[in-house]
């Protein structure tokens, strides 16, 4: 049976991807103790940067898009920083008999220098912890564990 380890805190996130990431920083904005579990090795969850036998690939989403006006301005401010920059990419789509160019309509991100970068950012300052599996919760007398 694998520890069990307790926690102390106002909130636990499970998941150190961007949405985990994002909900822990307003939730500290606003105050409340966070702590983000991943099981990961770092943060990032689908927008993942892995190295191996010399290659560093991203590994997972290749970029993203943006649809919101509130996200727009948390992108630009990621562009700000360094960590995120817009991605023009020759896309064909294969419909049909011959394929044709794609996707051009919106623009792509990425993360830079990989996409795990702005998982990185968004990590900085919080309380992530990596390397954990939450195996599963529930509700005592005393609480959640």
């Amino acid at each position: 049976m694998p520890p069990q380890h307790s926690l102390h805190t106002d909130i636990v996130i499970v998941g150190a991807g961007i949405a985990g990431l994002t909900a822990a920083r307003e939730l500290v904005r606003h105050r409340r103790e966070v702590v983000v579990l991943d099981k990961g090795r770092r943060p990032g969850g689908r927008q993942a940067t892995r190295r191996a036998g010399g290659f560093v690939f991203d590994h997972g989403a290749q970029d993203f898009t943006v649809r919101d006006d509130r996200f727009a301005r948390e992108v630009e401010a990621w562009r700000d920083a360094g960590v995120a920059a817009p991605w023009h990419p020759r896309l064909v789509a294969f419909a049909g008999a011959a394929p044709n160019e794609a996707g051009r309509e919106q623009t792509r991100w990425v993360g830079t220098p990989g996409m795990n970068a702005v998982a990185a950012h968004l990590a900085d300052g919080l309380d992530v912890r990596c390397g954990v599996t939450v195996g599963g919760i529930e509700r005592g007398a005393a609480g959640w564990r």
